[in-house]
C-alpha cells in the first residue's frame, strides 16, 4: 500500500548557517551522549594535518616533525592488512612490520590511523568460513528503494571471493566488528580507525530486527564501536547523519567522486554544512591518492578549505623538497 504525505517548507531569513541552526540543536540533544563520547578524545582535537601517503624514512619523518607540531599529525595507513586490499575479509592480520611502524610514528610523537571495513565480507574466505559468517551476516538483499526489484547476490549464489556488502541489523555482526576492532587495536596500537563504508545505509529488504530498521543498524554499530572500543576516534567514508556522532573526519573524495564539471562547482559552491551540523569535531578529510596531477591536488586544496577540514600531503622526499607548484602549496 501508499499512502501520501505532507511535505512542509520552512522559510529562513539569513544564510545557510541560520537555516541550519535548529537542526544543528536538534542533532546536538538527539545524540549528546554520543557527541561526549566523541569528545571525549581530547588529543583527536589537535590533528590539523593528515598524511595518507608517506615514505616513512628516517629523513621525511624528521622533516614532517621540524614542518609541524607533531601532535597535530595523523599519519593514515591504507592497506596495513596481511591480505591485499579487499581480500579475505574480515581478516584482520596485520601485516608483517605494520605494528612496529605504528611503535616507530608514536615515538616520533605523531598519531596513526589506519583503514578498516565495517561491513564488507569475501564470502567462503578462511576467516568467512573460520568464524561462521554465514550464520549470522545478514547480505543486503536490495540495493536501495531506487532498485527494490534487481536482487544482490548472497552467500548461496556469490562467487567465491566475492566482496558483500552485510547490513548492520545483525546484532551479531555489530558484536563481531566491534570485537575485531578492539583486538585490532591490542595487536597494533593503532591510535584511530578510518571506518570504510561506516556511511552507506539504506533498507536493504532485511526488514526489522530486534526493533531496528533501515539506518537505525549503522546507529548501533557506531555506538557500540564507542561504547566497547572508548579512546579510538574515527574517520569514515563520509558520514550522514545516523553514524555522524562518532565520526571526526569524515571523507571527502573530491578528486575521484563526480566528474569535472562537479568537481569545478564543488570548488565554487561547496560551504562545511555537514562540519557545522554534526560539529564542532566533525572535520572533513581530503586524501592525497588518486592527485597526482596539479589540477587534482588544486580541487583537494580548495574543496578542503570549502569544507573547514583539515590540511593533507603526501610525505615523499621529493614532495617535502618542492619549492614551487602544488606539492610546495600543500
Amino acid at each position: 500500500t501508499a499512502t501520501s504525505v505532507t511535505w512542509r517548507l520552512d522559510c529562513v531569513s539569513g544564510g545557510w548557517v541560520e537555516a541550519m541552526a535548529p537542526y544543528r540543536r536538534w542533532y546536538a540533544e538527539a545524540f549528546a551522549p554520543e557527541l561526549a563520547a566523541r569528545a571525549a578524545v581530547s588529543w583527536a582535537d589537535r590533528i590539523r594535518v593528515i598524511i595518507d601517503h608517506s615514505t616513512y624514512s628516517d629523513e621525511v619523518l624528521r622533516e614532517v616533525a621540524c614542518l609541524f607540531d607533531p601532535e597535530a599529525v595523523l599519519f593514515h595507513e591504507w592497506n596495513a592488512r596481511a591480505p591485499k586490499f579487499d581480500h579475505d575479509l574480515p581478516d584482520w592480520t596485520p601485516r608483517a612490520g605494520y605494528p612496529e611502524r605504528v611503535a616507530r610514528l608514536q615515538r616520533y610523537g605523531f598519531r596513526t590511523m589506519a583503514y578498516v571495513n565495517t561491513y564488507c565480507v569475501n564470502v567462503g574466505s578462511p576467516v568467512f568460513v573460520r568464524d561462521r559468517i554465514a550464520e549470522f551476516g545478514l547480505p543486503r538483499r536490495i540495493a536501495g528503494l531506487s532498485r527494490y526489484t534487481q536482487a544482490r547476490p548472497d552467500f548461496q549464489s556469490a562467487a567465491a571471493g566475492q566482496l558483500l556488502y552485510l547490513d548492520p541489523l545483525s546484532r551479531r555482526w555489530r558484536e563481531y566488528h566491534t570485537d575485531m576492532m578492539i583486538r585490532w587495536r591490542q595487536e597494533t596500537g593503532t591510535d584511530a580507525n578510518y571506518e570504510d563504508v561506516g556511511g552507506t545505509a539504506g533498507d536493504f529488504g532485511n526488514g526489522t530486527i530486534d526493533g531496528l530498521t533501515g539506518a537505525q543498524g549503522g546507529t548501533e554499530q557506531f555506538r557500540e564501536l564507542l561504547r566497547r572500543n572508548p579512546g579510538v576516534p574515527m574517520a569514515s567514508e563520509y558520514a550522514p547523519d545516523h553514524m555522524a556522532f562518532a565520526v571526526r573526519w569524515p571523507l571527502r573524495y573530491q578528486q575521484v567522486w563526480g566528474n569535472d564539471a562537479t568537481r569545478i562547482w564543488w570548488m565554487e559552491h561547496q560551504r562545511p554544512v555537514s562540519a557545522y551540523i554534526h560539529g564542532p569535531l566533525a572535520r572533513p578529510w581530503i586524501p592525497v591518492i588518486n592527485a597526482e596531477g596539479d589540477v587534482k591536488q588544486h580541487v583537494v586544496v580548495a574543496c578542503s578549505d570549502a569544507l573547514g577540514g583539515l590540511a593533507q600531503l603526501a610525505a615523499t622526499e621529493a614532495n617535502l623538497r618542492a619549492t614551487s607548484g602544488m606539492a610546495y602549496h600543500l
